[in-house]
C-alpha cells in the first residue's frame, strides 16, 4: 500500500526540471538519460532512456537533436522515477536567449552560427550559412516585384537550357566576358562601341555597322556590301567610279 508520504512524493515529482546527461542522437534516435534532484528526498537520480516530445505525425517530422547538457522539463503522470516523457529547452545561464532576441523576431541559430531569422516589423527574412546552402527540387522560381541581387566573386550556372528574358534592357558590366560556345546566335540589331577581334570565320548575313577598329585573325564572308568611306570594298570600286588603290 502507498503511503501518504509517498504519495505526495510522488505528486511532487510529476514535473520536475532535469538536465541531460545521455542521447541517442548519434544513432538517430530520440531518446535521452536525464539526471535531476527527487523533490521529496533530496537525493539525484538518472533516469533511465526516456523519449522526447517533438512533431511528428504523419505530415511532417521534425529532427532536432537533443545535446548532453540541455536543462529540460519532465512531465511523469505517476510520480515513478523511471518514467516520463521530456520536453525540451529551457533558456538559462548556460544557454542564453540568441543575441537580437526581441518581441517581433523569430529566430533559429545554430551552435556553428549559422542563423536563420524573420522579423515582422522590417519584414525581412535572413539567411546566414557558414558553408554551403543545397537545394534540389524539380522546379524553382523567384518572383521579385523589384529587384534581385547576387553578389559573389564567383556565380557558376549549369544547365541544358538557358533564357533570360528582359522586357526593357540587360546590362553586363565586367572588364571580360568569354563565350565559350559552338555557335553565337544573335537576332536583331548588335552595336559594338569598341574594337572588334575574331580569330576565325565571321559571317554577316545582313548590315554590320562597327565604329572602331576591327582584326580579323581568319575568313571574312559577307553576303551584302561592304563600303567604307571611299566607297564599295567588295568588287575594289569606289565611290567615284575609280579602282582602289592598295
Amino acid at each position: 500500500m502507498v503511503t501518504l508520504s509517498e504519495l505526495w512524493r510522488r505528486v511532487q515529482n510529476m514535473v520536475v526540471t532535469a538536465r541531460v546527461e545521455e542521447t541517442m542522437a548519434s544513432d538517430g534516435k530520440m531518446l535521452v538519460r536525464v539526471r535531476y534532484t527527487d523533490k521529496g528526498t533530496g537525493e539525484e537520480h538518472l533516469s533511465k532512456w526516456l523519449p522526447v516530445a517533438t512533431k511528428n505525425n504523419s505530415l511532417m517530422k521534425v529532427w532536432m537533436p537533443v545535446l548532453a547538457g540541455e536543462q529540460v522539463t519532465v512531465f511523469r503522470p505517476f510520480g515513478d522515477n523511471d518514467g516520463g516523457v521530456v520536453f525540451t529547452s529551457i533558456h538559462w545561464s548556460e544557454s542564453k536567449e540568441p543575441d537580437g532576441a526581441n518581441e517581433h523576431i523569430a529566430i533559429v541559430k545554430f551552435n556553428d552560427g549559422c542563423t536563420v531569422s524573420y522579423d515582422t516589423e522590417t519584414k525581412e527574412l535572413f539567411v546566414k550559412s557558414m558553408e554551403l546552402i543545397h537545394m534540389e527540387c524539380i522546379r524553382a522560381k523567384v518572383n521579385a516585384s523589384e529587384s534581385v541581387d547576387v553578389i559573389a566573386p564567383k556565380v557558376t550556372v549549369e544547365c541544358d537550357t538557358a533564357k533570360v528574358t528582359a522586357t526593357n534592357s540587360t546590362t553586363v558590366v565586367t572588364p571580360l566576358v568569354t563565350l565559350d560556345c559552338d555557335e553565337l546566335h544573335v537576332t536583331g540589331d548588335t552595336q559594338i562601341d569598341g574594337d572588334l577581334t575574331a580569330d576565325g570565320s565571321l559571317n554577316i548575313g545582313e548590315t554590320a555597322t562597327i565604329d572602331g577598329s576591327t582584326e580579323i585573325g581568319s575568313t571574312l564572308d559577307v553576303e551584302g556590301i561592304v563600303s567604307d568611306y571611299m566607297g564599295v570594298l567588295s568588287n575594289f570600286i569606289t565611290s567615284n567610279g575609280g579602282t582602289r588603290v592598295s
